[in-house]
């Protein structure tokens, strides 16, 4: 390998070519992604990497916020330059910790052998610092790619609201497209009955609200919505009802399905005023800090698709898997 770490194939001829920048000789092979790499040195002004992750992250916030100030940039060319900022970041970072990478050929190079797909951009919600969302097939397993994913900035109509939607597709990808499309409407439509703030107006006329309000009264007491919990149980059943429909099936013998993980996020109205609290707090507690509530996570999920949550460097689980592996589920299955 290389000082960069990467691959050299020694069954090819060993043509080596020198930079003129850091002065190493590099195989042929090489010469464009270590071209990127200088890119994102000079994007970030490093003469070279520092030894700390910390020090490029700091410099990477210092870059977006600069973007975040600028009044006459498109938001199409805004997300473009995120982006480039966000790969960049990746690229220096992977020359401290390669072994965080050893899977993902994409931050280098996005080919087509590689299968990575991906996404990252900085929403409005302030609960975020950024936004990723990639896949990576395995084609030894399947020939096409059956997972989607969806992400909506202002949820509702409101920039205080997100939506995060991610769907683990199985036997085609007819199912966890459908919920790609369609999921967050019934999840707007509902939630939008017990949050005033939510506009959901236009979701109540889209599909699947129209062809599940067919079947069931929506003035019945089944249809009520008193909590978030009443809000997901008739968001998942919509979702399930408008898949028992076959739509884009292709099979008459199995259908697909998918898994399913979803999470609308909520940004507390006085965000501003306790962030200012907590930085002009030269030492504020940990009773302190437990007690500020930026926002709230409303997470939802079905099958074995989970949401991890990550607390003072401990990580835990914000669902649980519905597979027999758990009692309940196990005793429901038995039970139906």
């Amino acid at each position: 390998t290389c000082a960069l770490g990467h691959i050299i194939d020694h069954t090819k001829p060993d043509i080596t070519v020198l930079c003129e920048l850091c002065k190493c000789f590099l195989h042929v092979s090489e010469l464009k992604t270590h071209t990127i790499y200088h890119n994102a040195l000079k994007l970030y002004k490093f003469k070279e990497v520092p030894n700390k992750i910390d020090v490029i992250l700091r410099r990477r916030d210092l870059l977006i916020q600069r973007m975040q100030r600028l009044n006459n940039i498109s938001t199409e060319s805004y997300f473009k330059y995120v982006k480039t900022i966000n790969d960049g970041f990746q690229i220096l970072k992977r020359t401290i910790e390669p072994y965080m990478y050893a899977e993902n050929g994409c931050l280098y190079e996005n080919r087509e052998a590689s299968c990575v797909q991906g996404f990252s951009f900085v929403p409005r919600n302030r609960l975020f610092l950024s936004i990723g969302m990639c896949t990576s097939q395995n084609k030894q397993n399947k020939a096409d790619m059956e997972d989607t994913m969806r992400f909506i900035d202002c949820f509702g109509g409101k920039e205080k609201f997100a939506y995060v939607g991610l769907f683990d597709g199985y036997n085609g990808k007819a199912s966890s497209s459908l919920c790609r499309e369609h999921f967050h409407d019934a999840i707007l439509f509902e939630m939008s009955k017990l949050i005033n703030e939510m506009n959901g107006v236009e979701a109540e006329e889209t599909l699947i609200n129209r062809l599940y309000a067919r079947m069931v009264d929506p003035s019945s007491e089944f249809s009520n919505v008193k909590n978030i919990g009443d809000v997901y149980r008739l968001a998942y059943l919509k979702m399930d009802h408008l898949l028992s429909r076959g739509v884009n099936e292709t099979s008459s013998v199995r259908w697909s399905g998918t898994s399913a993980c979803t999470a609308v996020i909520v940004t507390n109205d006085k965000i501003d005023e306790l962030l200012a609290d907590l930085e002009n707090d030269d030492n504020p507690d940990d009773e302190k800090k437990g007690r500020i509530v930026l926002g709230h996570i409303h997470v939802a999920n079905c099958g074995s698709v989970e949401a991890l949550g990550i607390r003072g460097g401990e990580a835990f689980l914000l669902t649980q898997k519905h597979t027999p592996a758990n009692k309940h589920e196990r005793e429901r299955i038995l039970g139906a």
